[in-house]
């Protein structure tokens, strides 16, 4: 995976994310199924479902994670998918308790990975 244009915001931590993931960091292998529209990408331990139209891909995934309450984050992953290559957008937005949603603490970045196996 080739991370690039990592935009995060001042005095925030992430969860998730390229390198700065507190509980996952999204480095590794990279794996797709696809099944008709239907896209699973696992990166690194992260599952991403979505859709696939032609060359389009739109994947996301919430999960909860806890640092003094339960905060829900939700990463979406845009772009494209041919000749074996995923060329995206990565976003990550987060929501803890009572704070407004999306929170400040957000975090984008674009992507590239050559995927592992491909299976249609």
């Amino acid at each position: 995976m080739r991370w690039s244009n990592i935009a995060t915001v001042d005095n925030c931590f992430y969860f998730s994310g390229p390198y700065t993931g507190r509980d996952e960091q999204l480095q590794g292998v990279a794996e797709i199924a696809i099944a008709d529209t239907h896209v699973r990408l696992h990166l690194a331990g992260a599952l991403f479902e979505g859709t696939i139209d032609g060359d389009a891909v739109d994947l996301a995934r919430k999960t909860t994670h806890e640092h003094e309450g339960t905060w829900t984050v939700t990463e979406t992953i845009t772009g494209t998918y041919r000749d074996d290559e995923l060329r995206a957008t990565y976003r990550y937005e987060e929501c803890g308790p009572n704070e407004p949603c999306p929170g400040r603490c957000t975090l984008s970045a674009d992507l590239v990975t050559s995927i592992a196996r491909p299976r249609r």
